[in-house]
């Protein structure tokens, strides 16, 4: 026989009468023993307060079987040969060949603190809770609660389960003996009938009962609902779903209740399904509407109005930047006019002032030319004589002269008229 103590465990041989403490002076991890299970295999499973589980073979060699460190209560094997074990506060973990599976109140159990655990013949594997059970059925992983309709009325006592050989669930409350025969549970094929309680926004309630249409603003959501089943009120069990908010259903949960803490403008339908302890689950869910009217610069008309107010700006712009650049080229081709005209006027004027000088010139050349005595004259008095007269302009600033004074004399002048 081995006994779970304190101080480690405890190995009594009836034939010898010899006593044998087995602690961590002699290589077990933990002396503070919750529990001992002896498996099909004839494996001894010892559960610690506060250093998991490990197992004794028959020359009390201890093998660590995981690494969870939680507080074990109590340890059963299934018809399968799998181990499952118990919680204060984390659940029941079963532990397969290669693998562990972790059941909590996110999958159905009624609560994380588990005070007992057995295995049944059906299937199942039972969970004493306070003020009720629990039972996971081993193939398929559904869970089913049980309370006060099946006679629970207290707590259940840690590790005070037994199971007969009838198949009868024999569990110790606080309360006295529950005796539960599952072959005489009478299964209902109605699934539950569900209703909702109340619903606030930002803990203002409304009227359901109709579409809810409200104003623009970010709100605070709380649903509460209920599924009636009236031979296991407790066993009901809920997903949800606010579509438009949430991009997937809610796990499966016993929770009455939903907050979402930010719901903004938009179209929504709030979803709900729900199933009984017996697996039997409503054919067509729950739905009402929620609409939260979006703000006016969210509306299609202000976006329409926004669009043209853009759209008007943009074209009054462009045409207002045609324009002036039409004015401005006006203006430059008013200017280039203006200007070209000038320099044509203003051309002619010095051409005709031009014409006037040239004349003039001219005149005065023919003036100066008259004045100035013929090479012809020079000729007959100085035989081969000729006259080299080039000025630079028109009319020269250089003058000569000639004159006969006498059969003798002759007076030849060469002269700058500037006094040079």
């Amino acid at each position: 026989m081995f006994a779970g103590t304190e101080n480690g465990v405890l190995e009594f041989d009836f034939n010898t009468g010899e006593r044998t403490l087995h602690n961590t002076s002699k290589g077990l991890p933990h002396n503070n023993i919750k529990f001992i299970y002896i498996d099909s295999d004839n494996h001894q499973w010892v559960a610690t307060k506060s250093q998991g589980i490990f197992s004794l073979d028959s020359n009390l060699n201890y093998s660590i079987e995981s690494n969870i460190n939680f507080e074990f209560t109590s340890i059963t094997e299934d018809s399968d040969g799998n181990i499952w074990a118990a919680t204060y506060g984390d659940g029941v973990f079963k532990f397969e060949q290669d693998s562990i599976k972790y059941f909590t109140t996110d999958h159905g159990l009624k609560s994380r603190f588990c005070y007992s655990i057995i295995a049944d013949d059906e299937g199942k594997v039972w969970i004493g809770h306070k003020l009720g059970m629990s039972s996971i059925n081993t193939n398929t992983g559904e869970i089913k609660v049980y309370g006060t309709e099946i006679g629970i009325s207290g707590d259940c006592n840690y590790n005070a389960v037994l199971k007969q050989k009838n198949g009868v669930i024999l569990t110790g409350t606080t309360d006295g003996l529950v005796m539960y025969d599952q072959s005489k549970e009478r299964k209902t094929k109605l699934a539950p009938k569900l209703n909702i309680s109340e619903v606030l926004f930002s803990d203002k309630p409304v009227n359901f009962k109709k579409p809810i249409q409200l104003p623009y603003k970010v709100y605070k959501l709380n649903i509460s609902y209920v599924g009636l089943s009236y031979s296991n009120p407790a066993g009901v069990t809920y997903q949800y779903m606010l579509d438009g908010y949430d991009l997937e259903w809610s796990k499966i949960t016993n929770s009455r209740e939903v907050y979402y803490p930010k719901v903004e403008d938009g179209n929504y339908t709030f979803i709900l399904k729900a199933c009984n302890a017996d697996g039997d689950c409503v054919d067509k869910p729950l739905e009402f509407k929620i609409i939260i009217k979006p703000p006016f610069w969210k509306t299609w008309w202000f976006i329409i109005l926004a669009i043209l107010t853009v759209a008007a700006s943009i074209y009054f712009y462009i045409k207002y930047r045609e324009r002036k650049q039409k004015a401005l080229q006006e203006y430059l081709e008013n200017e280039l006019t203006s200007r070209t005209k000038e320099v044509v006027e203003q051309k002619e004027m010095l051409e005709v002032k031009n014409r006037d000088i040239t004349d003039s010139i001219n005149y005065a050349q023919r003036i100066q030319q008259s004045i100035l005595p013929s090479v012809t004259t020079i000729n007959e008095n100085f035989t081969g004589s000729f006259v080299y007269y080039q000025p630079r302009d028109i009319v020269s600033g250089d003058f000569y002269w000639y004159e006969r004074i006498n059969d003798n004399k002759f007076l030849i002048v060469c002269a700058d008229s500037t006094g040079h």
